[in-house]
């Protein structure tokens, strides 16, 4: 389950977008509602997609984890995500300050990974 890096949401027209980062180098993106003319598409950050989260097997439980978490992997997840990571020092501002994601394997078997910028980085941990 590969989340998408920016998600559309319909706002009304009457909502008023103020950047939370004072930066010359900041916009929105905003496209008209095709559905509702008194709405507009939103695209934000997909929260699922750049934080620390776990959705459990049912696809219906999520629990955000704080940044450079300990996390113990069960293997009946459905998704587990560590967030986007920097190097230490190099966080862009505005970004979650993630350097570091531990992940413990409770059970034996083969868990596939996958980088959800780059998916052609990909892998498979074996844990006996």
């Amino acid at each position: 389950m590969i989340p998408p890096l920016l998600a559309p949401f319909s706002v009304s027209n009457k909502t008023e977008l103020t950047a939370a980062i004072q930066s010359p180098n900041v916009e929105p993106t905003i496209i008209p509602d095709a559905s509702n003319s008194s709405n507009k598409i939103m695209i934000v950050d997909n929260l699922r997609a750049s934080a620390p989260v776990v959705v459990d097997s049912t696809r219906t439980n999520v629990t955000h984890l704080p940044p450079n978490s300990n996390y113990s992997f069960s293997g009946d997840e459905s998704y587990v995500n560590s967030g986007w990571m920097f190097p230490k020092g190099e966080v862009p501002p505005g970004a979650s300050p993630i350097t570091s994601f531990t992940v413990t394997f409770e059970n034996p078997g083969t868990y596939y990974y996958i980088c959800v910028l780059h998916p052609w980085m990909s892998g498979t941990v074996n844990v006996n």
